[in-house]
């Protein structure tokens, strides 16, 4: 659906609940909100508007996490990793 339809849907699901657009759209999540934002700005594609994207492979550009994690924090936390079942 285009942007005016998403809208409009939006504004009669948050009649129909009897909520206020914002409630309704904290309650279905932020990737809701996501959306919203980019067709607001016009946007086609929603990674430029996610304010902390993932790549495909579910890392982040940013940060690069996720990191290996050393035997100190490991110990800190009472963890140990287990090899992968074969």
């Amino acid at each position: 659906i285009g942007t005016a339809g998403f809208l409009v849907r939006l504004l009669v699901l948050s009649v129909l609940v009897g909520e206020n657009l914002w409630v309704v759209i904290s309650r279905v999540g932020a990737g809701l909100l996501d959306r919203l934002v980019a067709l607001l700005v016009g946007e086609e594609n929603i990674r430029e508007v996610i304010a902390f994207p993932k790549s495909q492979s579910g890392t982040d550009p940013l940060t690069n996490a996720p990191t290996p994690i050393d035997q100190t924090q490991l110990d800190e936390l009472g963890l140990r990793v287990l090899p992968p079942a074969t």
